[in-house]
């Protein structure tokens, strides 16, 4: 027994074999071993309490849930919209006969406002509120009234409370810029409620980009003595959507540019978000497909001016409201799990621990056969020849040199400073402005910088860097200057009466490189180019 352990001792590649066959069993055994822990204690940290396999069934009660939040959204947007309606009333102006029967001459929309326990007021258009000479003379003539009476004879103003029932309202301020007037009722309206403006508290435009849709409202047909003499309730009120596409700003006024259509049907009327908040008030300014209402923000200026209670809230309060309304997020909560070997672990380590076994047992009688085997025989006397000497020689693989860098090799750090080959600037100051040159306005003189690398030049104050108001023929963004390198190029934007370039009209959507003193038409309005 010493013996065949002495000779296992003594050979070097049994014990050299034996050695790394363990030290591979036991790296390998705690590799299984670290990967299932770390494998377990990632999964104890992310499983949330109630989490499980998503499966068919789950996924579908998801679609269905995401379905259900859409329904509901939707359901509520008609609910704040069928509310609003509710402020939507029928203004008229009309002629009151000897025998008090009123004769309408024009009916129109109008906005209810005032506090359900005071003083009520109604807003709509005043074109359509105060007829012409000629369109009041013909109305008295069709009823009769003689020519002196003509002169003499009135116009009163009611509001329709349900079918034919009316309560008189008087005109207390008007303005023709805002084609705005203002009615108030001799009582209050108490099967309606008055609606709410959204408007911005330091009168900034951009608040309205917030606005994604618009419906205007108003009732279904255009009323007007003999053509249709007619008395609207609330349920008949009507809306029409669209999108919001632009405040114009002239002088103090602001009109919203929209989409919904409008007519004589809800001009008066007011436009409502789709939470049903009035932004304003629909007049019969249009232009092609797009009309105008007066702001909001322009019409709360005059009625704060003029002293009147009435609903109203900020786009920030609105703001405020909503996040306040929002969900508080849910912190999960990590499920405790208790540490266990996982299966696979157990049988790999088994089935090393076998391998490793029979390789030792394989070893030990090969080790013992070959012992007694040498015993049986006799030592032959064995000749040593002497050992060649061999110097190693280092070798260094082909294409390495020492400490020298591979052409293929980034060297970290280089490059952080990235220079600006169009403009001469550091990109790490993206706040400084470019140099593009400037353009003369030959109608006026104006110098216009170009200091964009996309200056755009058009009659749309909201999405163009330089605004042309004095010019109907100039497009929303007529066109385009583009800044690359040192150079500056005029790009036509689709405009409706093209871009010229020394009186060569452009090909929309091509640039053309500029040089100091080209002429650049947009239209007919002339500018030069300078540097």
């Amino acid at each position: 027994m010493m013996l065949w352990i002495r000779g296992l001792i003594m050979n070097k590649k049994i014990v050299a074999i034996l050695t790394a066959t363990l030290v591979a069993f036991g790296i390998m055994t705690t590799s299984f071993s670290s990967i299932a822990y770390a494998a377990e204690a990632t999964e104890a940290t992310e499983q949330v309490e109630g989490e499980a396999p998503v499966s068919d069934e789950m996924q579908s009660e998801e679609a269905s849930e995401v379905e259900e939040e859409e329904t509901a959204k939707d359901e509520k947007e008609m609910d704040n919209i069928d509310r609003a309606k509710n402020g939507v009333v029928q203004i008229n102006c009309v002629y009151k006969t000897s025998d008090n029967i009123s004769h309408i001459l024009r009916g129109a929309s109008g906005i209810l406002i005032g506090e359900a326990d005071g003083t009520e007021y109604v807003l709509t258009s005043l074109a359509l509120m105060t007829p012409d000479d000629e369109t009041k003379n013909s109305f008295l003539t069709a009823l009769g009234v003689g020519a002196d009476d003509r002169e003499r004879a009135t116009l009163t103003y009611e509001v329709v409370i349900e079918n034919d029932m009316t309560t008189e309202a008087s005109l207390v301020n008007s303005s023709v810029d805002l084609d705005l007037a203002v009615f108030k009722l001799s009582q209050s309206l108490y099967n309606r409620t008055p609606m709410t403006f959204l408007y911005s508290a330091d009168n900034n435009k951009s608040d309205y980009n917030s606005v994604s849709s618009a419906y205007a409202l108003g009732f279904p047909d255009a009323i007007v003595f003999e053509t249709n003499e007619v008395y609207y309730s609330n349920d008949r009120v009507n809306k029409t959507s669209g999108q919001i596409c632009n405040i114009i700003a002239e002088g103090d006024t602001q009109w919203v540019e929209h989409t919904a259509q409008v007519g004589a049907n809800n001009a008066g009327g007011p436009i409502i978000t789709e939470d049903g908040y009035v932004i304003g008030m629909n007049t019969l300014r249009a232009e092609g497909n797009y009309y105008y209402a007066t702001s909001s923000n322009t019409i709360v200026k005059a009625l704060n001016g003029m002293g009147l209670a009435f609903s109203s809230k900020t786009f920030a309060d609105l703001q405020a409201e909503i996040e306040a309304d929002k969900p508080a997020p849910v912190e999960p909560k990590v499920i405790e799990k208790q540490e266990k070997i996982p299966v696979w672990v157990i049988v790999m380590t088994i089935v090393l621990a076998v391998v490793v076994i029979v390789l030792v047992v394989v070893v030990i009688i090969i080790l013992v056969k070959g012992n007694k085997s040498n015993a049986a025989k006799k030592e032959e006397p064995v000749k040593v020849s002497p050992t060649a000497q061999y110097r190693a020689q280092s070798t260094v693989p082909a294409g390495f040199a020492g400490d020298s860098t591979s052409s293929d090799t980034t060297v970290l750090g280089a490059g952080t400073s990235v220079s600006d080959s169009m403009t001469g600037t550091n990109m790490a100051a993206p706040s400084q402005q470019l140099n593009g040159g400037y353009l003369e306005r030959t109608k006026n003189n104006d110098n216009i910088s170009i200091t964009k690398t996309n200056f755009c030049i058009g009659k749309d104050d909201l999405h163009c860097d330089y605004c042309i108001r004095d010019n109907n023929t100039i497009s929303r963004q007529h066109a385009v200057f583009t800044i690359k390198g040192n150079s500056v190029f005029v790009e036509d934007n689709h405009s409706k009466n093209g871009t010229f370039l020394n009186d060569v009209m452009l090909v929309a959507g091509q640039p053309q490189e500029l040089r100091v003193g080209d002429v650049i038409k947009l239209s007919n309005e002339e500018f030069v180019y300078r540097k």
